[in-house]
């Protein structure tokens, strides 16, 4: 049941209805949860772990380990559904100026960056024990690639899509897929709406695509207003209730079957480029069929153009119709899907 709140059930009817059509088809799909940005113990923080007890949801926290405060260890092992990633050392921008922020950019000296990294996961796991998990997660989800193999002692990576190169196969690469949070102008609340049509994006991919990948779902405790928490109280009464979603502890997770069909989605062709292929393809078939059909018949000419009218009306008919349903396709996918490219943190 979702909690009750000022939110309308009605918002999450479409989410409801998705999920069903996971229970239909005897599926179940993994839901996982990162929260970013922990150091100390805050009255945010102290309101996430309230949401984590309420449904006993399995989080995995990214510490920024060179401000992580000792007390943190305490009240995150007291939690054992809790887990912890490496996020960055510092979580400062190093980027030039212009560049999107990034704590690893292209050009910091490899031995820096090496340091960097071993002494956060050394502290971690000193902080954390069994509870840091030696998943590394970029700040502002950018790290260049050519420090890549620097994270092989790592077991997987989390970030956004394009965070790490998705042809480097040698590490697990775990996004985190929506954001609760907008970062433009300033980190507010992204709406109800618009997050339950990104998560049913999310799980309509995967269902087509016969894809197992755990949809994720990312949170920042320091910047979540009432709203975005109430948003997330209804979220996760709908998916604690669902038989056909699995709350992922990423902690005894299988990192590489979680990655394994973890592929960005294509962005479609623009409609008038797939109903010109569309064309051309039932022309080229029409006309086929037609040679086809009359090679062994023989009719008076008047026979013919009037069966030629008939078939090129059918065609005409069926070409109309599948254009408007890719119209109706691409201007849905086009709603669903599309995350500005400056908003994320």
């Amino acid at each position: 049941m979702i909690q009750e709140s000022g939110l309308s059930i009605s918002s999450f009817a479409p989410l409801k209805r998705e999920l069903d059509r996971w229970k239909v088809a005897g599926q179940r799909i993994a839901f996982w949860f990162r929260d970013d940005d922990a150091i100390t113990i805050t009255p945010e923080l102290e309101r996430l772990l309230d949401f984590q007890q309420a449904y006993s949801l399995p989080i995995a926290i990214a510490v920024i380990p060179q401000q992580a405060d000792p007390q943190l260890s305490q009240i995150i092992q007291e939690r054992p559904e809790l887990s912890v990633l490496q996020h960055g050392w510092s979580h400062t921008n190093y980027a030039a100026k212009g560049e999107w922020y990034s704590e690893f950019p292209a050009g910091r000296p490899a031995a820096e960056v090496s340091g960097n990294l071993n002494s956060g996961k050394i502290l971690l796991e000193k902080l954390f024990g069994h509870q840091f998990i030696f998943g590394f997660v970029p700040p502002w989800n950018h790290f260049a690639s050519e420090y890549l193999p620097l994270l092989k002692n790592y077991q997987f990576v989390s970030g956004r899509d394009y965070t790490v190169a998705r042809d480097w196969r040698r590490l697990p690469s775990i996004p985190a897929d929506v954001d609760v949070l907008r970062w433009t102008p300033a980190p507010h609340f992204r709406g109800t709406k618009r997050l339950i049509r990104e998560v049913c994006g999310q799980l309509r991919a995967r269902r087509k695509e016969n894809r197992k990948d755990p949809v994720g779902i990312l949170l920042h405790h320091l910047n979540m207003d009432d709203a975005s928490w109430e948003f997330m109280n209804s979220l996760a009464g709908v998916l604690h209730g669902h038989v056909a979603v699995n709350l992922l502890n990423i902690r005894t997770a299988d990192f590489w079957e979680m990655s394994a069909q973890n592929i960005p989605m294509r962005a479609p062709a623009p409609l008038a480029v797939r109903a010109c292929d569309y064309v051309m393809r039932a022309a080229g078939d029409f006309n086929a069929w037609v040679q086809g059909l009359l090679a062994d018949i023989t009719l008076p000419k008047p026979a013919y153009a009037f069966a030629s009218v008939i078939l090129l009306g059918i065609l005409t008919g069926h070409i109309l119709g599948s254009t408007a349903s890719y119209a109706q396709d691409g201007l849905t996918v086009s709603h669903e899907i599309q995350i500005d490219a400056d908003d994320t943190p």
